[in-house]
């Protein structure tokens, strides 16, 4: 009997596991998928899987974009000698600039000074100068500078206004 009992605990002890298993499914079987769940599932699963392979051509290989890489590559360089050429010319027409706009400070410095030495001359022929007021204008005032004594000869100015 002694052999009876041993067994006999120990079906005990694994009737216990399996009700303990059979708790545990049941807590678990109320959140899993049916059988109509899952070919729903199924089919939103195959609808992705078809886009996914549409979309797939069209995605870039590793190969075109190398090409690409070096396409790009090759357009940067390009760019750069452009950029550098153009750099040079502008470079060329600003020394080109300079230089004319040199000479030509040079030459309008020059033809002033030539017309300040010739207007800064006192004129031989002028012998008095005379300040007078225009009547009815106080503000006003005029230099007359007489060559001769007619009056046709004389010379008149306004005086700038201060």
């Amino acid at each position: 009997m002694d052999d009876t009992q041993r067994r006999l605990g120990n079906l005990e002890t694994s009737v216990n596991q399996i009700s303990g298993d059979v708790r545990e499914i049941k807590a678990v079987l109320p959140h899993l998928a049916t059988k109509a769940e899952l070919k729903e599932q199924l089919g939103e699963v195959q609808a992705d899987l078809c886009a996914i392979k549409a979309v797939l051509p069209h995605l870039a290989t590793k190969e075109s974009v190398k090409a690409l890489e070096v396409a790009l590559e090759e357009v940067e360089g390009s760019l750069k000698e452009d950029s550098m050429a153009l750099r040079a010319e502008m470079h060329a027409r600003d020394t080109r600039n300079l230089m004319w706009l040199i000479g030509t400070a040079i030459t309008m410095t020059s033809m002033a000074y030539s017309v300040a030495r010739f207007v800064d001359r006192p004129a031989p022929h002028l012998t008095t100068a005379h300040s007078l007021s225009m009547p009815g204008h106080a503000s006003s005032e005029l230099i007359v500078a007489r060559a001769s004594e007619h009056p046709q000869h004389w010379v008149t100015c306004r005086r700038p206004s201060v």
